[in-house]
This record gives C-alpha cells, sequence and structure tokens, in this order.
C-alpha cells in the first residue's frame, strides 16, 4: 500500500508542477508572441525562426522539467514535461500544452487570449476519493447495463 501511496504522490507532484510552470509560461510566451500576429515564424522545415528562438525566455530545463515546442503547421504550442521518483525507482512523466496561437503557411495569425489557469494543488487525498466515486458510479453503469440483457443499449 505505501507503492501505491508513492506512485501517486510522485503523478501528483509531476502534474502540479507541470501545470504550474505551464501556466506560468503561457501569459509569457502568449505577450511574447502576440507583436508577431501576421509574420512568418516558422521556416520552411517547420522550424522557428531565428529571430523568434532569441525572442524565447530562459527555458527552465533539468532532468525533471523541460520545455520543447510541439510540431505543428496549425498551432504554436509549446509543451512542459516533469518527472518525479516514487522513492521506489519509479518514474512518472506528465506533459502539459501551453498553446500560444494559430499558424497558417508558418505565419502566426492569432495569439490566444484565454488563460491558462491549470488546477495546480491536486492531492492523494482529492484523487482518491475521485477514484472511490467513479468506481461506484461505475458498478451501478455495470448493474444497468445487466439488467438489459439480452437487448443492451442499442438495437442494431
Amino acid at each position: 500500500m505505501a507503492s501505491e501511496a508513492n506512485r501517486l504522490e510522485a503523478r501528483i507532484r509531476a502534474v502540479n508542477r507541470a501545470n504550474a510552470y505551464a501556466n506560468e509560461l503561457s501569459a509569457k510566451l502568449k505577450e511574447l508572441f502576440r507583436p508577431f500576429v501576421g509574420q512568418k515564424v516558422l521556416k520552411a522545415d517547420n522550424t522557428l525562426m531565428e529571430k523568434y528562438k532569441k525572442v524565447l525566455p530562459k527555458f527552465t530545463c533539468t532532468p525533471n522539467l523541460s520545455v520543447y515546442r510541439y510540431t505543428s503547421e496549425y498551432s504554436l504550442v509549446f509543451i512542459v514535461k516533469t518527472c518525479e521518483g516514487d522513492n521506489n525507482g519509479h518514474a512518472y512523466y506528465h506533459e502539459t500544452s501551453v498553446y500560444v496561437g494559430e499558424l497558417q503557411n508558418g505565419f502566426l495569425t492569432k495569439v490566444g487570449d484565454e488563460p491558462l489557469n491549470l488546477k495546480t494543488d491536486y492531492t492523494a487525498a482529492d484523487i482518491t476519493a475521485k477514484r472511490q466515486a467513479y468506481n461506484a458510479a461505475k458498478r451501478l453503469a455495470d448493474e444497468a447495463l445487466s439488467a438489459l440483457h439480452p437487448f443492451g443499449e442499442y438495437d442494431r
């Protein structure tokens, strides 16, 4: 049981840390790229042009936290990736997407307005309670589906 608790705690740390850094990065990146709407920001190989790489903030980059640009022709997105250990030699990773704006033919056409505002305070007690509620609801759904036998959900 201690091992399960350690795994859950590690996953929660990974999610909370990724979300916290993504929230912080989202606001910075949107403000940084907003003046470049209407300009070509990607090269033909779909990589960011050098002049835009130079204005990017220095991303925190450690074995436990890294940031990279998600390759897309349609969206300017960065990924925050975290890694947390569970004290038993297992690693748990989490990736969170940071949407900056829309792309079309290498041009930045729009920067998102909405703040990211991801949850950063998950707890083991909260996740455990939600899992219990899910399992109880699933049992009820399974019982209801079983009561439909031999008809099932649909007539095909």
